[in-house]
């Protein structure tokens, strides 16, 4: 047992060490508590709403749908429960119906609520999750969102590119990957590639393929808008027969061409229409074996053309 005389100062030593552990624990929870304060104050602060946005609009994404569809008015916020699609998204393996990424909820139907983590505060605000919901609309091929402090959002928008038009049920573009993003106006059938043949079971049984039979047609288009036949012959569309086999409708003319070898079969079909011209015939369908080596024509008479200099004048 130690003496008495040494038991009350090693007491004293320890009751010191505590109150002195206590006083930093203290000071410590306190200090920890006044930056929680601080922090949550920080976060709320409207100093860090991200008012500031930095866009370059495009022809179908503008500012008012861009805060619209990130929630930066939340009172305006239309973007579906995660996991549904956005009005107007082109859905994988199904084509859209309609391109309406853009327009607001009708008049007194409220509004789906936002994804977690998009809002409209800097700490709050998930660049990620902002660039998928932008992605999700029909237009949009590529979204990039950055924050900068204190309440600045930086969103650059590249819009889908048409690369032709689909007959799918009706008219729908489609990208250079071969997807239908979109409905088509029929202005947009007199300016692109037109491709027929394909349906939207296709799409749903193997959207690969389906978009590489699209893919295919319109190299196909481009490669006889090159060839010097196309000025007489002009090309109406590319078809997508079974077994990915292609045709063309040349004016009234239906062009069987099957598959591959094309540059050959233009040369050939150049030699065919030539031949008809010189007799004064025309072709309804033509077919050519993938050898070359045979083709079957239905002739029919060449249509009259309309000489209006050889009509005869009214008389005053």
């Amino acid at each position: 047992m130690n003496p008495p005389a040494l038991e009350a100062p090693a007491r004293a030593s320890r009751r010191a060490a505590l109150g002195r552990l206590l006083r930093y624990t203290l000071a410590l929870a306190l200090s920890l508590g006044l930056i929680y304060l601080a922090w949550g104050r920080v976060m709320t602060s409207p100093y860090f709403r991200l008012d500031q946005l930095v866009f370059e609009e495009t022809p179908h994404i503008n500012t008012p749908t861009l805060r619209r569809l990130l929630g930066l008015d939340e009172e305006r916020c239309v973007i579906e429960e995660a996991g549904e699609p956005v009005a107007g998204e082109a859905v994988a393996g199904e084509p859209v119906a309609a391109a309406t990424g853009d327009a607001p909820p009708p008049e007194g139907e409220a509004s789906a609520p936002c994804p977690p983590g998009v809002g409209a505060h800097y700490f709050h605000f998930d660049e990620a999750e902002a660039e998928a919901t932008l992605r999700r609309h029909s237009w949009v091929q590529r979204a990039t969102v950055r924050r900068g402090l204190p309440d600045r959002l930086w969103v650059r928008v590249e819009e889908a590119k048409p690369a032709g038009v689909l007959i799918l049920g009706g008219l729908f573009l489609v990208n250079a990957e071969g997807l239908p993003f979109v409905e088509a106006e029929p202005r947009d059938a007199l300016a692109l590639p037109i491709v027929t043949g394909l349906s939207e079971a296709d799409f749903r049984r193997d959207q690969a393929t389906a978009q590489a039979r699209v893919v295919e047609a319109l190299a196909l288009h481009r490669l006889f808008k090159r060839h010097p036949l196309s000025r007489a012959r002009p090309i109406s569309n590319v078809h997508v027969a079974p077994g990915g086999r292609f045709e063309l409708q040349l004016g009234l003319t239906r062009v069987q061409l099957g598959r591959g070898d094309f540059e050959a079969k233009f040369h050939r079909l150049d030699a065919l229409f030539e031949s008809l011209d010189a007799r004064k015939l025309d072709a309804e369908y033509i077919l050519l074996s993938d050898d070359l080596g045979r083709a079957i024509v239905r002739q029919r008479p060449q249509r009259r053309q309309l000489d209006l200099d050889t009509l005869p004048s009214k008389e005053p």
